[in-house]
């Protein structure tokens, strides 16, 4: 599977600024990471906060002899350490419509280490597809997925997340993006 931190962009609680919200769209067999530690290069407005005074370090480039990693999308030792999961949201966006009476499932790895579950969402184009479904959507929607009871299991290392289209050839797999948002001063 093709690992993909989910992008990052980072608020500043009480600081008068707009930034953009990036997104990464999921692929067929692709595993979507929040790791406790993101690389510098994962930082959607990284250039605007190091301009910002937020970050005072002068490179983004980390010591690899430590575990460290300046590559986007990999895992990484050194980086910035998100914070607490009160201070984030995960936001997915349907991109375009789901094919109809198909359904895709969203999988939050659960920890053994914690006790935790896998957490399962599951979204369609029409709720008479599935009984069991938590949303239906269409093109454009966005919502968000509460991230606070991962606290103890994201601060060990990181999430994986899925999403997971029941249509042939997995033609849906593609029609979600996620997006990650910390709140930080």
């Amino acid at each position: 599977m093709a690992r993909k931190n989910i992008p990052l962009t980072i608020l500043r609680p009480g600081v008068e600024e707009l930034h953009k919200i990036v997104f990464v769209a999921n692929a067929e067999a692709q595993t979507n990471v929040i790791p406790y530690r993101y690389p510098f290069a994962d930082i959607e407005n990284y250039a605007v906060l190091k301009a910002a005074g937020f970050f005072r370090h002068s490179t983004t480039t980390v010591s690899t002899d430590l575990g460290g990693s300046a590559v986007a999308d990999a895992a990484s030792n050194l980086g910035y350490q998100l914070p607490r999961t009160e201070k984030l949201t995960l936001l997915c966006k349907v991109t375009a419509g789901l094919t109809t009476d198909k359904k895709i499932t969203i999988t939050i790895t659960g920890s053994t280490q914690y006790g935790k579950a896998d957490v399962v969402y599951i979204i369609t184009e029409d709720d008479s597809v599935d009984t069991d479904a938590d949303l239906e959507v269409v093109a454009g929607d966005m919502f968000e997925i509460d991230l606070f009871n991962l606290g103890l299991y994201i601060e060990d290392g990181e999430v994986t997340i899925s999403a997971d289209g029941n249509a042939d050839a997995n033609a849906d797999d593609a029609k979600i993006s996620f997006a990650l948002v910390a709140r930080a001063a």
